[in-house]
């Protein structure tokens, strides 16, 4: 009985915790192509998270890694300097500081509407998100990350993301599989 038990909660997808290789540089250099990313099912997405989400944008359907900026009702957008440059994101009124990443091209304020998130990339001259799709539904959110690993299999926090605790050594974590092509990304003008 035992083995049957342990043979169940072991089969691929049952896990709260699931393993998705990066396919793409929307992320870099938080996560760079072909590390690995520990997701938790379970959580539900904070400001500053990273999460796995399942997008559809001019007719393709693909997943993706990307940064959650805005939550419903809040209010985003990245205004110009006199240089013309953006110096900060601002959330409701409060540039956030993300000293992880670079400059961030200005984009119009709005305000994300219920059961939605706005979502970034943290290469943002490449990274195909909210700034060109709109806000996201939460329910698209397939996983919220905790954990980064290397190629050489050391594991880091994820930078800028609320802290999460992982898996423990009693978790199961579903293998990543094959690497998915990554969307086409075209730099947001």
């Amino acid at each position: 009985m035992v083995l049957a038990t342990l043979a169940a909660a072991t089969v691929l997808g049952r896990s709260d915790y699931v393993t998705v290789t990066q396919p793409s540089a929307a992320m870099e250099s938080t996560v760079r192509v072909g590390e690995r990313i520990v997701f938790n099912k379970k959580l539900s997405p904070s400001r500053g998270d990273v999460v796995l989400v399942h997008l559809v944008h001019n007719g393709r359907e693909f997943d993706s890694v990307l940064r959650v900026v805005a939550l419903p009702g809040d209010t985003v957008g990245c205004p110009a300097d006199p240089g013309g440059r953006c110096e900060a994101v601002v959330v409701n009124g409060t540039p956030v500081p993300q000293q992880y990443l670079g400059a961030t091209d200005p984009f119009p304020r709005s305000t994300v509407p219920v059961h939605m998130i706005f979502l970034l990339g943290d290469n943002r001259p490449v990274a195909n998100d909210s700034r060109a799709m709109g806000p996201v539904s939460i329910t698209d959110v397939a996983g919220v990350a905790v954990r980064i690993v290397d190629r050489d299999g050391r594991a880091r926090v994820v930078p800028g993301a609320p802290g999460h605790g992982g898996p423990g050594d009693r978790d199961n974590v579903d293998p990543a599989g094959p690497v998915p092509p990554a969307a086409v990304t075209e730099p947001v003008r």
